[in-house]
């Protein structure tokens, strides 16, 4: 006889048959693993028209068997016994959740690398005149042009990484642009993409997030 227990995870509702104590499972709706714990008073949904008083809800009555339980019925409401009701709703919930968390990091790191890119381009601009048409440039000048066009290439990382973040996709590339932007010596924002690096890859490391990018 299946009984139902709340996730301890994401508190959604899951049936299981009996005689599963014990095992492990997969929660559908938040992707946790848990072990099931023994079990309580079952909780059934309404008879359905194929059902009498004398059935357990969600079975048809055996046919000339003797039996008092028969096949499970075509209108029986979930078709996998570990199948959540609520599973869409939870799934759609963490994933709004999800995205307010990540929405405000993502954001500064997206306004602080399209920055840092646009004066980069500039800059590459300029060097790359002064080089044509051969001016002299001292050391100082040369290793700020060598600087330009290491960190052109970080920033546009930075900034695919950050639009990645914000929709919540490629966790790997979104944490990429998160550690570029907390490194001072890499990162082409200087100072100023530090706190919002760490703070980008504390929101990374948060377990809801993590199950929330696809």
């Amino acid at each position: 006889m299946p009984w139902e227990f709340n996730c301890q995870y994401c508190n959604s509702r899951l049936r299981v048959p009996e005689n599963t104590a014990g095992k492990r499972v997969r929660c559908p709706a938040c992707g946790a693993e848990q072990t099931i714990p023994q079990p309580e008073e079952p909780i059934f949904p309404p008879l359905t028209e194929h059902q009498d008083a004398g059935s357990p809800p969600g079975f048809a009555p055996a046919l000339d068997s003797g039996l008092d339980y028969g096949l499970p019925s075509p209108d029986a409401p979930l078709a996998s016994p570990y199948q959540s009701p609520r599973a869409p709703g939870i799934r759609t919930s963490s994933l709004a959740a999800a995205s307010d968390r990540v929405k405000a990091p993502a954001i500064c790191l997206i306004v602080l690398s399209s920055v840092c890119l646009v004066l980069l381009c500039l800059m590459a601009l300029a060097f790359a005149g002064a080089f044509a048409v051969g001016a002299d440039m001292s050391d100082d000048v040369a290793v700020q042009a060598i600087l330009c066009f290491i960190q052109l290439p970080i920033s546009i990382v930075m900034l695919v990484g950050s639009i990645s973040m914000l929709r919540l996709r490629n966790r790997g590339l979104a944490k990429t642009a998160a550690v570029l932007g907390a490194l001072p010596c890499i990162s082409p924002c200087c100072l100023l993409g530090l706190p919002f690096g760490i703070w980008a890859l504390t929101v990374l490391n948060d377990p809801q997030v993590q199950r929330a990018f696809r």
